[in-house]
């Protein structure tokens, strides 16, 4: 995976998110806008727990783990 990769958000993200302890409200928004969308990454970085994210939006980090690379 990397920058300018075009890829699906799969229907993991709103458990990944929970994981990660992300509030209810947060995991249930970005599960709804998301999930099943095509989407690019502009950027890849990871947190100081080693949890690696792809930046796909404005201000919008999806964790790896729950993106697929698409041809």
């Amino acid at each position: 995976m990397k920058v300018g990769d075009k890829v699906i958000v799969k229907d993991n993200l709103k458990d990944e998110l929970k994981k990660l302890t992300f509030d209810n409200g947060t995991c249930e928004s970005m599960h709804e806008r998301f999930v099943n969308t095509e989407q690019e990454i502009f950027a890849l970085w990871k947190n100081d727990d080693g949890q690696e994210y792809a930046t796909v939006d404005l201000c919008c980090e999806i964790p790896v783990q729950c993106l697929e690379v698409i041809d």
